[in-house]
Order: structure tokens, then C-alpha cells, then sequence
């Protein structure tokens, strides 16, 4: 599909969600966490460096440690690996949208001409090499058609998913809110 294409069709298989996640932050962004500034600075799945702000969290607690590349699956032998991080405050976030579109529902993928895997490939690799990143062209055309919030598989630990909101696409009433916060050492 073309990105016209895909920004005109996104928002139509869009509905209503609602949720917990999981997010971790690290500690010195403790006054801030439910900001998405990192993923601006940074990059994401979802969002190029610079372009605009995505706040991630994920639908299981096991998933943050992956996502945030605190815990590593070794390639060669499959087994996890944990890798030192800074302190960081783990979030349950409660999350309700107006506008979500589920990239986990392949009838949804096949409607927007998606393949699965376009959403599961490295997306750092692809930076690195300056290639087309798949994920980055999908999160603009849903910010480009007004949607809140993807949901989408990780990337990390299969059969799980994340959510990917959109910051300045936010509507009244749609929202992140923290439920509980604990401080924990990752590694």
C-alpha cells in the first residue's frame, strides 16, 4: 500500500481501546514518566529521530525488560542474558484511548497491506544502513490520519504485544495514567 493509502485507510480500522501497560523510566527522568521525550531524542519503533513523540509500554511486565534491552536473548545459544542498567522506576499504566488501530489483528494487517514481519524487523539496523524503516512509515501515516495509539506485537518477546500512543494526537478523555510505581535495578 501506498503511505497516501495507508494514512487514508489507517483511521478507519481504528476503535476504542482500554488497558493496563507496563513502561519503565529510567530514575532520572522520575519527575517525568509519563513523558515520551526520550523516543524524540532517541527514535522508536514507531517514530523517527526527531520527527515526533510515541509513548511505549507494553501489555506484559515480562516484555519491559526486553523491550528496554535490559534482558537480551544470546542469538547463538537462545538463552536470556541480563545487561547492567541504570536504576529505573517500573510503571503499570492504565491507558484509555478513543483511536487505536491493532496491528496484531491480521485481518487489520491485511487490510493496510502490512506484512507481520515488516513490524518486527530491527528498526536500528535499518537507521544504521539508512534504509526504509516499515514501522517508522506506519507510525507517521497513523499520526498524519489522527491516530491516539497502535497496538502492536513486540518485536522482543513473541506472542506479546506493546502500545505505541501518539502523543500530539491525544484526544480529550484519551489518556496514559499510572496505577502503581516501583523503583527497580535491571542487570
Amino acid at each position: 500500500m501506498t503511505k497516501k493509502g495507508l494514512v487514508s485507510g489507517i483511521a478507519s480500522l481504528g476503535a476504542p481501546t482500554r488497558g493496563s501497560f507496563f513502561r519503565a523510566v529510567p530514575l532520572v527522568y522520575i519527575h517525568t514518566p509519563l513523558s515520551a521525550i526520550g523516543s524524540l531524542t532517541n527514535g522508536g519503533r514507531y517514530n523517527p529521530i526527531g520527527a515526533f513523540e510515541v509513548f511505549y509500554a507494553a501489555q506484559e511486565r515480562d516484555t519491559v525488560p526486553r523491550e528496554t534491552r535490559a534482558i537480551i536473548v544470546d542469538p547463538a545459544s537462545g538463552a536470556t542474558i541480563s545487561i547492567s542498567q541504570p536504576p529505573a522506576i517500573y510503571l503499570t499504566i492504565n491507558v484509555v484511548m478513543q483511536l487505536a488501530v491493532d496491528l496484531t489483528d491480521s485481518a487489520v494487517c491485511t487490510a493496510l497491506a502490512i506484512k507481520p514481519n515488516d513490524l518486527l524487523v530491527e528498526w536500528r539496523d535499518l537507521v544504521a544502513l539508512k534504509k526504509r524503516v516499515p514501522t517508522h512509515t506506519i507510525g507517521r501515516a497513523a499520526l498524519l490520519a489522527g491516530v491516539e495509539a497502535l497496538i502492536v506485537p513486540s518485536a522482543r518477546l513473541v506472542g506479546t504485544k506493546n502500545i505505541a500512543i501518539l502523543v500530539e494526537n491525544l484526544k480529550i478523555g484519551s489518556s496514559p495514567q499510572i496505577v502503581r510505581a516501583s523503583v527497580g535495578f535491571a542487570g
